[in-house]
């Protein structure tokens, strides 16, 4: 938890000293709902459940993706496109596969269905974020970072609901989680909203 509030306060003070900044506004308020999410899941917030820290980290995605979407309207670009729509069909791919073979023939409740559609949900944040790829190549970090929450939660579902046994589980989600948060929060730090070199 400790980890988790560092990447809050990393986030808000990257806000606090780029204001003017519509990415670092957006990305903000995903790790404050990413924190709420991770006080959920270690029952510092008891009584809620995961349903509730499912409900707190799609809210952060949708964050993350205004994030995204007001950064590349900057330039007069959206995020609605090829570089973005191919990487959704293959992170859709991947996480329809994964929960079809491993999760639902483990569990087919309705909590199996939620798992999925965050899944795809996560994927969907991972594949937007490629848009950003076309106003500058180092925001190839950030796209890095997104796949790696994808990973982590990934991860998470197959080992704990498909019941996949894997050694240092938790090390394993926790280091792609904070890859996939680093990623997010500090790349686009380093790249001002101005600054464009049409890599894609």
């Amino acid at each position: 938890m400790i980890l988790s509030l560092s990447f809050v306060l990393a986030a808000l003070l990257i806000r606090h000293f780029n204001r003017t900044k519509v990415y670092t506004k957006y990305v903000a308020i995903g790790m404050s709902l990413c924190f709420i999410g991770d006080l959920i899941n270690s029952d510092v917030i008891p009584g809620v459940g995961i349903i509730g820290s499912i409900v707190f980290f799609a809210l952060a995605h949708v964050s993350f993706i205004l994030a995204y979407a007001k950064t590349v309207k900057k330039h007069g670009l959206t995020i609605f496109c090829k570089y973005s729509y191919i990487f959704m069909a293959l992170y859709w791919a991947i996480t329809i596969l994964l929960w079809g073979l491993l999760v639902f023939p483990k569990d087919k409740s309705f909590m199996s269905y939620g798992v999925l559609a965050y899944g795809l949900w996560v994927s969907t944040m991972a594949a937007f974020s490629w848009s950003l790829v076309r106003i500058h190549k180092k925001y190839l970090l950030v796209a890095a970072g997104a796949f790696m929450f994808v990973i982590s939660d990934l991860f998470l579902a197959v080992t704990g609901i498909g019941g996949i046994t894997v050694h240092f589980r938790d090390a394993v989600i926790w280091a792609t989680y904070i890859l996939g948060l680093t990623g997010i929060i500090y790349a686009g730090h380093f790249i001002t909203e101005s600054q464009q070199d049409k890599s894609i």
